[in-house]
């Protein structure tokens, strides 16, 4: 998960439109409002410190993120589920761990067909993935994998 860090720094264009319009209702001069206004924002565009003065979000973004590697193998088809033509995809979420084992698997949607549906929750519970690295660190992220179970005739 990264992290958000927000620095905020007042941009001289925004105090600029703010002065004088609060400037204006203050006094009770005949003067254009316009006027000052496009003068203050020339002012302000033309400094060098007018970029640095904007706001800025910074990210603590990730350097080198490693791509999430699973040995997941094709569940066997359930002898009686073959026998009674019973077909269907499953769609198993689950987390990948600190040490590369699934945590927390369950069904995303199911196939129908209880016996379906526990082998590939059965798959999913023998497999082993590498951790996924975040600039060097494992980090817990979620994922799924789908399991198609078609008879071939």
């Amino acid at each position: 998960m990264t992290t958000l860090r927000e620095t905020m720094t007042p941009s001289p264009r925004r105090l600029a439109a703010t002065e004088p319009v609060s400037a204006q209702s203050s006094s009770t001069s005949t003067s254009t409002p316009a006027a000052p206004m496009a003068a203050t924002q020339q002012a302000a565009a033309s400094s060098p410190d007018a970029v640095s003065a904007r706001p800025t979000i910074a990210l603590a973004a990730p350097q080198d993120i490693s791509h999430l590697h699973c040995s997941i193998a094709q569940p066997p088809y359930p002898a009686l589920s073959q026998r009674r033509g019973e077909t269907g995809s499953v769609m198993v979420k689950f987390i990948v761990g600190l040490t590369g084992q699934p945590e927390s698997v369950e069904l995303k949607s199911g196939s129908g067909h209880d016996r379906l549906d526990e082998a590939a929750l059965a798959a999913v519970r023998d497999s082993t993935c590498q951790p996924y690295l975040e600039n060097g660190t494992p980090r817990r992220v979620p994922t799924s994998v789908p399991f198609v179970f078609a008879l071939n005739n």
